[in-house]
């Protein structure tokens, strides 16, 4: 089912969303700590905004299509309901 598929998408998307936000936290800690360095740091916080943002581009491209394809479903239904109360 298309509704099943899409809240099971989007539950892993947001799963790994919360991985990024962890790591952030394991790094933010390490560098007040002193065990890494700013430049390290920075470096870090660069890739995880990068994944951030290739993961969001990801998912509004797939919802974009996950939801055309449920409003094609929803409007073929229709139709085949109303063909068949005309005929």
């Amino acid at each position: 089912n298309n509704f099943q598929n899409l809240f099971g998408e989007i539950g892993e998307d947001a799963e790994m969303l919360n991985k990024y936000a962890q790591k952030m936290n394991k790094y933010k800690k390490r560098l007040h700590q002193g065990q890494m360095s700013k430049q390290d740091f920075e470096v870090r916080v660069r890739d995880i905004t990068r994944l951030t943002e290739m993961q969001a581009l990801k998912l509004d491209v797939a919802n974009k299509a996950r939801v055309q394809a449920l409003v094609n479903e929803a409007t073929d239904l229709i139709l085949n309901k109303l063909v068949g109360a005309v005929l």
